[in-house]
């Protein structure tokens, strides 16, 4: 009985993400890279930090019993520990910043016993904040990469449990309705992108194998990674949409997009080529009545031409604009019928084309019919 009671001690946590983070619950999605366990956890976590940049790389929750968490880093790179409610630093490397810095670090703040490693700027750079108890108050482990280049970081971590434990754990957020639409959106855009960056769904598998894991027997991208594959870091009412779009695609909610779930989100823009043929006679039409030739077109829209390739596909929606304000033209449909090389640029003969591709008629009569030719006469 005392073997039993021995054996049933510890409480199992959840299942597991791909890289070994607690899964959020199917109503929510994570938002964190380390999603909090009531009954505690270590692990570390890898990703990339922008370039000359500083931003929140995990918030942690009030309740957070016996917290060590680090950096190690082959750029300098500084961890900050921030307690927002107060607006101060709680560890900061600048004496000015903070009461536990490089030249103090070790103090206490709101009863919480706080160690901090000390400012290293030698790579590889290693620094870790510890924090001893039960913290009564949220904080943000804030990271300055000061590279010219984004660079990785690794995060390790270890804390005992979160008291009291909340719910949706902590670095989940609840997946609305709202929220889920905006994740529709999200991926739609994101697969536009991709489908006018590579030429199918395989390639575009293939163009990122490098932020591609093993799990398992399963290859795909985890939640860390997609992040670099959406490609920005846009938010919508406190939303970041690539958080939500890893959601939307991760049908199974194991953490991990396998190659079936990435083709399936590549495939969610769908491209109608009779409307794109008539948005983009639409725009010629514009263009002919803008400029009577194709030279004064293609030199009025020069500040587009961004590349020897001519215009990049962000920029068409401009050009777009540039010869019809009313925004009814598709600017995305146009550009994929007009970029028949693939290669995510309009060059000067694709533009020629579009230009062309409206057929003025011949000589109207004055109430705005074409005219009979003259050993005629008009019977309609």
């Amino acid at each position: 009985a005392e073997f039993e009671t021995c054996y049933a001690l510890y409480e199992k946590p959840g299942p597991h993400s791909a890289d070994g983070m607690t899964l959020c619950p199917n109503t929510t999605y994570r938002v964190a890279h380390i999603v909090f366990d009531c009954n505690g956890a270590s692990g570390s976590q890898s990703f990339l930090v922008p370039a000359k940049k500083m931003e929140i790389a995990q918030e942690i929750p009030k309740g957070a019993v016996d917290l060590q968490v680090g950096i190690t880093a082959n750029v300098d790179m500084d961890i900050f520990l921030y307690d927002a409610k107060a607006k101060k630093y709680v560890v900061h490397y600048s004496k000015n910043q903070a009461t536990i810095n490089d030249k103090s670090r070790t103090g206490t703040y709101e009863g919480v016993e706080v160690t901090f490693s000390g400012d290293d700027r030698t790579s590889p750079v290693t620094e870790t904040v510890a924090l001893k108890g039960t913290l009564p108050f949220a904080c943000s482990l804030q990271l300055q990469n000061y590279a010219d280049d984004e660079a990785e970081a690794t995060m390790t971590f270890s804390y005992a449990g979160v008291d009291p434990c909340p719910s949706p754990p902590p670095g989940c957020a609840m997946y609305t309705e709202h929220v889920s639409e905006l994740a529709y959106e999200a991926i739609l855009e994101w697969s536009y992108a991709q489908q006018v960056t590579y030429i199918s769904a395989e390639v575009a598998w293939e163009a990122w194998s490098g932020q591609m894991a093993m799990v398992g027997k399963d290859e795909g991208i985890m939640w860390a990674s997609f992040r670099k594959v959406f490609g920005n870091d846009t938010q919508v009412s406190d939303v970041t949409l690539w958080m939500v779009a890893f959601r939307y695609l991760d049908t199974d909610n194991n953490g991990l997009i396998v190659q079936s779930e990435f083709e399936s989100g590549y495939r969610a823009y769908a491209y109608d080529a009779t409307a794109a043929t008539q948005y983009t006679l639409m725009l010629s039409t514009s263009m002919q009545v803008t400029y009577t030739t194709v030279e004064e077109a293609w030199a009025s829209v020069q500040t587009y031409v961004t590349s020897e390739s001519g215009i990049f596909w962000q920029d068409w929606d401009e050009v777009c604009k540039q010869f019809s304000s009313s925004g009814d033209i598709d600017w995305k449909a146009s550009f994929m019928y007009l970029d028949l090389d693939h290669n995510g640029y309009i060059s000067q003969a694709e533009f020629e084309t579009c230009y062309a591709l409206y057929e003025k008629p011949g000589p109207h009569s004055a109430d705005g019919m074409t005219l009979c030719p003259n050993t005629t006469y008009r019977v309609a």
